[in-house]
């Protein structure tokens, strides 16, 4: 019988260490610096579950609603509509990733995740441009050098698409429902730190003054001070709330074996 338990240990670990197993990616780590699910039932506030918890709150004409890509999801009306986050120094670094649901069938420019550039310099922002036929991504530093990025779509057909853009080791790259969007969906370039002292918009393009509003629907924003993989991404994508905060990079193999241990 203890031999047997050791092979099962040994076979187990090796499964749950095996990238691309269901246990290996996908979750929370200390790299998440800002996690909206936005599943609130109804009003203005919306709950950050990263360890920073940022104050966001939905303005103007947003709101929540049911059937987003997981549990509720915001719906801002391309007229006043943004869910706003005050700037915090943990959007600050050489690396980060942004990842965000979306749909809509607007023809006008759409801000997904927007934090504009402030005196220090450095600013991301993320916009899906129908006239041009694309969704653009730009990641600036603090020494006014750029990284931009495109899909070769604007995917504004009203189905549920999930973003993801990712900035570090002087890459930036843009993915789509999981994979790379496309032909300019990578560059190359000198790339320092980002230190942006602005808000953060979901919906509008800058924060505090804003000019351009989005007509749709978004879900589970998140902001990562790390790049993450194309694996992760894809893991990451088939979480809603619920699955996405049981997971834990840091916990995965201790706590599912005391799952396991407590089944013998």
């Amino acid at each position: 019988m203890k031999w047997f338990v050791f092979v099962l240990m040994a076979t187990t670990t090796a499964f749950l260490l095996t990238p691309g197993s269901a246990q290996s990616v996908g979750g929370v780590d200390d790299s998440l610096v800002m996690y909206l699910p936005l599943d609130e039932e109804n009003g203005k506030k919306v709950e950050d579950f990263s360890e920073f918890q940022h104050d966001a709150e939905i303005r103007g004409g947003g709101k929540i609603v049911p059937d987003g890509a997981h549990g509720n999801c915001v719906q801002l009306n391309g007229t006043d509509g943004i869910v706003y986050v005050a700037d915090h120094d943990a959007f600050e670094g050489e690396q980060a990733t942004i990842e965000i649901w979306f749909k809509t069938e607007s023809q006008s420019n759409f801000p997904l995740m927007w934090k504009e550039r402030g005196a220090t310099g450095g600013d991301w922002w993320v916009r899906i441009e129908p006239g041009s036929n694309r969704i653009r991504c730009l990641f600036r530093d603090a020494g006014d050098g750029t990284l931009i990025v495109f899909t070769d779509s604007p995917y504004n057909d009203n189905a549920w698409h999930h973003m993801a853009a990712t900035v570090g080791k002087n890459t930036a790259r843009i993915y789509i429902d999981g994979e790379l969007g496309g032909n300019s969906a990578e560059a190359k370039g000198n790339f320092g730190e980002m230190k942006s002292t602005e808000s953060v918009t979901l919906g509008s393009r800058f924060a505090d003054a804003p000019d351009t509003f989005g007509d749709g629907f978004l879900d589970e924003a998140r902001v990562w001070s790390r790049v993450l993989s194309e694996e992760e991404i894809q893991a990451n994508m088939a979480l809603g709330k619920d699955d996405f905060l049981a997971v834990s990079v840091k916990g995965k193999l201790a706590t599912t074996w005391g799952d396991m241990k407590d089944t013998f």
